[in-house]
């Protein structure tokens, strides 16, 4: 009958499981820690990711090499496009369009790859139709240089696109372009760029 009391008392304020013997306090303690620590781990990424913003420029002009930030995203300001023309192509179906590409964090991302997700909007509703890891150089990396294409038939001429930037899972950044018909125009000339640029790592294409 003692031993009856005694363990009734060793089990009061622990969960009681089929089949299984009782859990010590000391292992129930550390499961509920686990579990307020995984908690707290999920939240705190969905917090971080809400603070991470990202802008996005499309250039169609050469970006020079070894521009300090500031210069560069002044620089990929003033030449911004939301329209780019198709290459020269007589086989529609083989048409392609590039640009330079410039994503431009208020943070380190604090990874080493992130997304982009590229969807067709020209419907009023996005519509995905690929998405591109994207690899940085470092974590502590900040801007993002790179010369980015769009071919066809996956992609189609007069049609709206949306680019967004998704980093762990929360997007950061979007931005809405055009791809236009082949363009007779020559292509716009470069503007003049300083003769010895600083090096700035963030800028490496």
């Amino acid at each position: 009958m003692l031993e009856t009391v005694s363990e009734s008392k060793k089990m009061e304020g622990q969960p009681s499981i089929p089949g299984c013997r009782p859990l010590s306090k000391a292992l129930y303690a550390i499961g509920v820690s686990f579990g307020l620590a995984a908690i707290f781990v999920i939240f705190s990424g969905n917090a971080e990711a809400a603070q991470l913003k990202a802008k996005i420029f499309l250039t169609e002009v050469s970006i020079p090499r070894g521009l300090p930030e500031k210069d560069l995203l002044s620089y990929v300001q003033k030449n911004q496009i939301t329209k780019i023309a198709a290459a020269n192509v007589t086989d529609v179906k083989k048409s392609y369009w590039t640009a330079n590409l410039v994503i431009a964090f208020n943070a380190s991302p604090g990874e080493l790859e992130y997304q982009m997700s590229i969807y067709d909007v020209q419907g009023g509703v996005r519509v995905l139709v690929e998405n591109r890891s994207m690899l940085l150089s470092d974590r502590i990396q900040k801007t993002y240089v790179q010369k980015i294409f769009f071919k066809a038939p996956q992609y189609q001429q007069n049609r709206n696109y949306e680019l967004a930037v998704v980093v762990r899972g929360g997007e950061v950044g979007r931005f809405k372009f055009h791809l236009n018909e082949p363009s007779t125009a020559a292509p716009p000339a470069s503007p003049s760029t300083p003769s010895n640029p600083k090096v700035s790592k963030e800028t490496e294409i």
